[in-house]
């Protein structure tokens, strides 16, 4: 499946490590920071953004991180309405374009992750899903966001493509989304659907 890319803009944590249109260095030394570190990140990096924002404030005391987390559509538009924001973290390329046209961009935006788009169900999977073709079965749950979040984009583009196929038909695409039990606003939400058996399978990142 199609590989999706992450894209991070820095202004306040990063601004002083690298020039434009370089990637900075992690290793790299950073200026004490004070005061708070307002992140706008997609819902997919809440875990690891929050265990990094432990080790940023053991570093610089004098620092606080704010997290606001969703869906990438949904920060972008906070942050052209005005929203204040240090850092974003788009889970597509789009999202970001668009920040960096409005001129809310003062470093990068730099790649930091790559994504691949899997299919997850619950470890007991009463889907029985072992294969993107079971998503047509009748009665299937499948929790999905809209297109407007990334995550449902890429999944509609890869059923999509599916469908061109003929082993999976031209309709294979309407015949999934026939399925979709709950649209969930970002890929959190949808995860966590699976997690409590409220869905038999959910589209998801794995990052690398």
């Amino acid at each position: 499946m199609r590989r999706i890319r992450i894209f991070l803009l820095s202004a306040a944590i990063l601004a002083a490590c690298a020039g434009k249109g370089s990637p900075p260095d992690p290793t790299a030394s950073a200026p004490a920071r004070e005061g708070e570190v307002i992140v706008f990140a997609a819902a997919s990096l809440t875990e690891p953004f929050r265990e990094l924002a432990v080790l940023f404030e053991q570093e610089h005391p004098g620092a606080k991180v704010i997290f606001n987390f969703g869906a990438s559509s949904i920060l972008r538009t906070q942050i052209l309405q005005g929203a204040p924001a240090d850092l974003f973290a788009s889970a597509d390329e789009k999202n970001m374009e668009e920040v960096a046209r409005a001129g809310r961009v003062a470093e990068g935006p730099w790649i930091f992750a790559t994504n691949r788009l899997v299919i997850v169900v619950p470890a007991s999977n009463p889907g029985g899903v072992a294969a993107l073709a079971d998503l047509t079965r009748p009665g299937l749950r499948l929790a999905l966001p809209g297109p407007e979040a990334p995550i449902g984009a890429y999944a509609r583009e890869v059923l999509a493509r599916a469908a061109r196929d003929p082993a999976y038909g031209p309709d294979f695409a309407e015949r999934v989304l026939r399925n979709v039990a709950s649209s969930e606003p970002n890929v959190k939400a949808a995860l966590a659907r699976v997690a409590l058996g409220e869905a038999d399978a959910a589209f998801v990142y794995r990052t690398t």
